[in-house]
């Protein structure tokens, strides 16, 4: 062959190399590329969802526990001033501990904010009978979540007039609230004025005569 022969085998080669690296080798490659990027992609999406499936796992089987622990948080700091069930919930830890539960009664509500957020307390103050055991037996059920869920802060306590071995000791403390709740402070009924009775009346008219006639 001769040498011009020779230059367009060549050239032909290359021309065919060219086309053959842009038409079918690059289209190809690319497509390869996208591919693995895309497997990639899914393979971590699906490593995402299986530790997703897994957390979800975890939570299903630990929700009993969460469950009884919100309902215990319920339980101590109710959304509501549950004042009824206070006083439910202190007259029977006063019936099992002994002790004689004479007084009891909420004051007005406050406002507080505590690691930024709003709740309610109300003071309340309780007046007990009972011996010095008794007595320390009422506050331990009230101090003890299991005997009194309600979560109730000991402000002051003294003791009055006392008869040995019985004590009398006047508590106060605070219960909280989730909610801002209004309580009505009720005031004491009026007190009704006696009628005046018209046959005493009568009767110390005939005294007063009789006394004159004598």
């Amino acid at each position: 062959m001769t040498r011009v022969q020779w230059f367009l085998v060549i050239l032909v080669a290359i021309l065919l190399g060219v086309l053959w690296y842009f038409l079918i080798y690059s289209p190809t490659a690319e497509e390869i590329e996208d591919t693995r990027a895309e497997t990639d992609r899914v393979l971590q999406q699906a490593a995402q969802e299986r530790q997703r499936a897994d957390e979800l796992r975890a939570i299903r089987q630990d929700a009993p526990e969460a469950e009884a622990q919100l309902a215990f948080g319920r339980s101590v700091i109710p959304e509501d001033a549950a004042i009824p069930a206070l006083f439910r919930q202190l007259q029977q830890a006063a019936d099992d501990a002994g002790v004689r539960l004479p007084a009891l009664s909420p004051s007005a509500p406050t406002t507080v904010t505590v690691d930024g957020t709003e709740i309610t307390q109300i003071g309340v103050s309780m007046t007990i009978e009972g011996s010095y055991f008794q007595v320390v037996d009422f506050a331990r059920r009230v101090e003890d979540p299991l005997l009194t869920p309600r979560a109730l802060r000991w402000d002051a306590a003294s003791l009055g007039p006392t008869d040995f071995p019985q004590l009398t000791v006047s508590l106060s403390g605070q219960v909280f609230s989730r909610g801002v709740t209004d309580i009505p402070i009720q005031e004491p009924p009026p007190v009704e004025e006696e009628e005046p009775d018209d046959d005493a009346d009568e009767l110390d008219e005939l005294d007063d005569l009789e006394g004159g006639g004598q």
